[in-house]
């Protein structure tokens, strides 16, 4: 059994606000129906240009973002992440992260 499966998942950043010159903002397809097994034990490197949608794709996964169409299982169960009190419970209790900054206060310990 997948820890994880995406199908078909997509994300659209822009469109909603309008810009003077243009009369629209554009469209950026961050994710275009990807789909992703990943199971228990495995690991996994997500590599890419800039801009390909490795943070988008991590956001998703770690319930921090919602996709915009697709289906995304943790375990067999789907994922509600339009739901934030649901996704919060799910970042506290299946989900962390490793960040490369970590954005620390430099003059501030923590002991």
């Amino acid at each position: 059994m997948n820890l994880i499966e995406l199908r078909e998942v997509h994300k659209v950043y822009g469109g909603g606000r309008t810009a003077v010159r243009t009369g629209r903002r554009p469209q950026v397809h961050a994710l275009r129906g990807v789909n992703l097994d990943i199971e228990r034990g495995e690991k996994v490197a997500i590599m890419g240009k800039s801009g390909s949608g490795k943070s988008t794709l991590l956001n998703i996964l770690g319930a921090l973002d919602r996709m915009d169409d697709g289906s995304y299982l943790f375990a067999g169960t789907p994922t509600r992440l339009d739901n934030p009190a649901w996704a919060a419970r799910f970042r506290r209790e299946r989900i962390g992260f490793v960040v490369q900054d970590f954005a620390l206060i430099e003059d501030m310990t923590v002991y």
